[in-house]
């Protein structure tokens, strides 16, 4: 699966962004390149320069050693080493979640950071008995990449699609939001703007700056993709949440009948898989 082919907009605005990054410090990287390699291995001068080993670091593993190329030149270089990168990792993380949702029983985690990261604790403080499935396998419903990037944010959500797969959200997005996504009131036309009338919300950070992305969080762009592929949103009982319900998101070709009764798992039906 070509990750780029689906969304190549999100693509090519982190090569642009991160090439930006790294070309503020190509011209030292020229210059001050061989003085770099005699004190690397001194302890106190990486120390005392740590920002410029570091960014010397990034641009060596990306585009070599600068061997008398100039700055247009290395440039080119860095730019699509970081795109080859960025699809590369991409196309893994489709690959993978799809592999994951499968052992999962076509189940994903969404949620903000300090949400997810609780659930996982969660989990892991659950016995192993009866038909439960493993940790590891519980685990995989959520994106853990040391690599994350927006791309492969996006990337994680088309492997969760591809396989019809059903998602659970952990973050309380409160009364207001989720009544409105079971309503089927928020469609890709009118989504942020009616989100960001709400003011603060989880899916909205106000102070946000604009050079991480504005104010959408992330969790609110996930929620986005899912409604533009036709997913349908319901509440649904959650032991997690203490007796509460939390929103599930479910694919268009899943009849849902009864989405509340646990004792109906939330997979395909025959003929779907």
């Amino acid at each position: 699966m070509d990750v780029h082919m689906h969304h190549p907009a999100k693509i090519d605005d982190e090569v642009r962004r991160l090439t930006a990054q790294a070309e503020d410090n190509i011209d030292e990287y020229i210059s001050d390149y061989d003085t770099w390699q005699v004190n690397r291995g001194n302890f106190r001068w990486v120390m005392t320069n740590a920002d410029l080993n570091d960014s010397f670091e990034y641009l060596e593993n990306l585009v070599g050693p600068p061997q008398g190329r100039g700055k247009a030149a290395l440039v080119a270089d860095l730019e699509a080493a970081i795109r080859a990168d960025l699809i590369a990792t991409s196309s893994e993380t489709v690959v993978n979640t799809r592999a994951a949702a499968l052992a999962a029983k076509r189940k994903l985690v969404l949620g903000r950071t300090g949400d997810t990261g609780p659930w996982a604790t969660y989990q892991q403080g659950k016995p192993q008995e009866g038909n439960r499935l493993p940790e590891s396998a519980r685990m995989s419903r959520r994106l853990n990449t040391t690599k994350w990037s927006v791309p492969v944010n996006y990337a994680f959500m088309d492997g969760g699609i591809a396989v019809r797969a059903v998602f659970k959200i952990v973050t309380s997005l409160g009364p207001q939001i989720e009544s409105m996504l079971i309503g089927g009131r928020l469609n890709a036309g009118n989504f942020w703007q009616e989100i960001g009338k709400l003011g603060d919300s989880p899916l909205w950070d106000s102070d946000k700056q604009a050079d991480e992305g504005g104010p959408q969080a992330m969790l609110g762009h996930e929620i986005l993709q899912l409604i533009e592929s036709g997913y349908q949103f319901y509440g649904r009982e959650s032991a997690y949440a203490q007796g509460n319900t939390r929103l599930v998101a479910v694919h268009p070709d899943k009849p849902v009948l009864a989405v509340g009764d646990k004792t109906q798992p939330l997979t395909l039906p025959c003929g779907l898989e």
